[in-house]
């Protein structure tokens, strides 16, 4: 019987530069390949060439935020996933390390998690220690959600937030205002986008969880880092920090986004039915079936300014490589102009590499909120 794969996936930690998270999955597998020897690991290597976001024509995909587990889906590997367990009154906190199958949860390994080590040291510890749950005791609930910090600055187009705890920003965080023009040009082209930034003074800056650096994710690091390491919050900061950097274009602040929903999708993109939570407190989440980045275009649509209760439905062809080839509103928009915008804005969109490298279709509800 042909023993199964496992697939060490990277990992995500706002608080670890890139070259920490490599060097600790490489020490994860290595710990992964003495604590489970009915098991054969797939090579680092072997697992990054099928996770960079390339079409099967070669071109880059338009969106690369593809869950890595869905990447290496049709490898039939098991893959990994860290999570961290806050600590109860009877017992402290720990590491779990799930192994997971296409479907289902396989098993679980779990170790002590020190909060009192430097973080890098906290995983090699838990590495070190891992032992296996019993079957079905390593499940959790999850809790989804955007938190709105306190304390949050205003410099033109720009929203930042140095993070001080869970829900708060640092008084700092003024101070960073004076290169807001620099990091505002990094966003030039963009409506509306959200980045956070990990820094150590001016010697050390990266994007936050940025693996592959070869999309546009790597021009905008290069850019926000250069305006970030010259700011005078980065000066007056001691240690690592974070930063949130978010731009939205002047003319669409305080307008709401029209609800995109996906009608009908064809089976080369990846759909699925999930909860939408929105920003807006008198609006409840919405149910709603989806494909990857299905977003990407609201900014871009609110500019189409069509009246409250609009219902708008349009089809979108996408290329194998996640651009849009053409955009087609069917019903709904009560003018030549109205439509034409749509269509536009809808143009804007970026979508997934598609499944066999063909073309895709996406048919799309668009609705402005009464």
């Amino acid at each position: 019987m042909e023993r199964e794969k496992i697939a060490v996936l990277p990992f995500q930690d706002e608080q670890l530069f890139r070259s920490e998270r490599r060097a600790l999955r490489e020490k994860l597998a290595a710990a992964l390949g003495k604590a489970l020897r009915d098991y054969d690991l797939v090579p680092l290597t072997e697992v990054d060439a099928e996770l960079r976001p390339i079409a099967k024509s070669g071109a880059r995909c338009a969106f690369d935020g593809v869950p890595n587990q869905r990447r290496v889906s049709g490898k039939g590997w098991l893959t990994t996933e860290l999570v961290h367990v806050s600590g109860f009154k009877e017992k402290g906190e720990e590491l779990w390390v799930q192994v997971h199958g296409w479907q289902s949860l396989q098993l679980t390994l779990a170790a002590p998690w020190n909060p009192k080590l430097p973080r890098p040291e906290r995983y090699e510890g838990a590495f070190s220690a891992l032992k296996a749950l019993p079957a079905g005791g390593g499940l959790l609930g999850g809790l989804g959600g955007r938190f709105m910090p306190r304390g949050e600055v205003k410099a033109g187009t720009l929203t930042l937030c140095q993070r001080a705890g869970f829900t708060d920003c640092a008084p700092g965080t003024k101070a960073f205002g004076d290169k807001a023009a620099e990091m505002a040009a990094c966003f030039a082209g963009a409506d509306h986008e959200r980045r956070h930034v990990i820094f150590e003074g001016a010697s050390r800056c990266e994007l936050e969880d940025l693996d592959d650096t070869g999309g546009t994710g790597g021009k905008r690091e290069a850019c926000l880092c250069a305006a970030v390491a010259k700011s005078a919050g980065a000066s007056a900061t001691r240690g690592r920090s974070r930063l949130v950097v978010e731009h939205e274009a002047k003319e669409l602040t305080g307008k709401p986004r029209p609800e995109i929903r996906v009608v009908q999708a064809s089976t080369n993109l990846h759909s699925e039915t999930d909860w939408r939570s929105s920003d807006r407190k008198d609006q409840p989440p919405v149910y709603r079936l989806e494909v990857d980045n299905v977003d990407s275009s609201a900014p871009a649509l609110t500019r189409c300014a069509l009246p409250a209760g609009s219902l708008v439905v349009a089809d979108v062809s996408v290329s194998d490589a996640g651009t849009v080839q053409t955009a087609r509103v069917l019903s709904g928009a009560k003018t030549k102009r109205d439509a034409a915008c749509v269509e536009k804005a809808l143009a804007s969109g970026t979508y997934a590499c598609t499944g066999d490298g063909k073309p895709a279709t996406v048919r799309l509800a668009l609705a402005w909120p009464d």
